[in-house]
């Protein structure tokens, strides 16, 4: 499997309003050139003549990479810190790879799944500033199950961030989960997303019910836990910083 990415700007194009519009307009490989694809304006820079002073106006876009390979799929952007309830999100992709591939929490500090599928011994660990998981074993050459499970996770980073998010008549747009408010209420949100985002990915809304049970039985465990979304500062201290005589 070759590395790919899959970029696009989401927000109002500055000219004409049009939402989630922004793609790649490139010859050469490189993300530096986008253009509308609904109004046909190029920038050569997506930084610097759109996404900066976009924002000096209050016009906030987002710029969306998605990248895989053999060993690892992520979301290359935003990282990790500028994703609403991203400890959420992470918590219930990783119950959902535990509910549909059979693994248990990895326990390694970063956490992440782990186990055995189809014969072959799984880890995957969460990375350290993004959304997404890399496969801990990266060394040997033929893990078809490993790229199995890293593939069907892909499929659902693509329908979460960065696809229109439609299940039967309810359609909510790209990367709706982006624009939650970093509040109570947008954390509810965020559940009622992952949940579509799942029966969107299987087609059974039971599926989502069982990730939602997995979910609650990792985190009633105090051991394992804190692992499914990988150890805090705090959850690091507590377990292995002793305290002071």
């Amino acid at each position: 499997m070759s590395l790919r990415f899959l970029e696009r700007i989401l927000g109002k194009c500055p000219l004409c309003n049009a939402e989630d519009s922004i793609v790649p307009a490139r010859e050469d490989g490189s993300f530096s050139r986008v253009k509308c694809e609904a109004c046909g304006n190029v920038w050569n820079d997506y930084f610097s003549e759109l996404i900066f002073p976009e924002k000096k106006k209050g016009n906030k876009l987002t710029l969306v990479s998605l990248k895989i390979s053999q060993h690892s799929v992520m979301v290359d952007s935003p990282r990790l810190g500028e994703i609403p309830h991203a400890r959420l999100i992470v918590s219930i992709l990783n119950a959902a790879l535990i509910t549909r591939f059979k693994l248990r929490v990895c326990l390694a500090t970063e956490g992440g799944v782990e186990g055995k599928w189809n014969g072959e011994y799984i880890e995957l660990r969460n990375t350290d500033s993004q959304i997404g998981l890399c496969d801990d074993h990266g060394y040997e050459c033929t893990r078809l199950a490993c790229q199995e499970i890293l593939g069907w996770y892909w499929e659902l980073l693509k329908i979460l961030f960065f696809e229109e998010l439609s299940v039967g008549n309810m359609k909510l747009g790209r990367g709706a989960i982006l624009k939650l408010s970093n509040d109570p209420a947008g954390k509810e949100k965020a559940g009622v997303l992952l949940a579509l985002a799942l029966q969107k990915k299987t087609g059974s809304e039971n599926f989502a019910a069982a990730v939602s049970e997995t979910l609650t039985k990792a985190g009633a465990n105090p051991f394992s836990g804190p692992y499914l979304a990988g150890l805090s500062d705090k959850d690091i201290a507590r377990i292995f910083v002793h305290p002071p005589l």
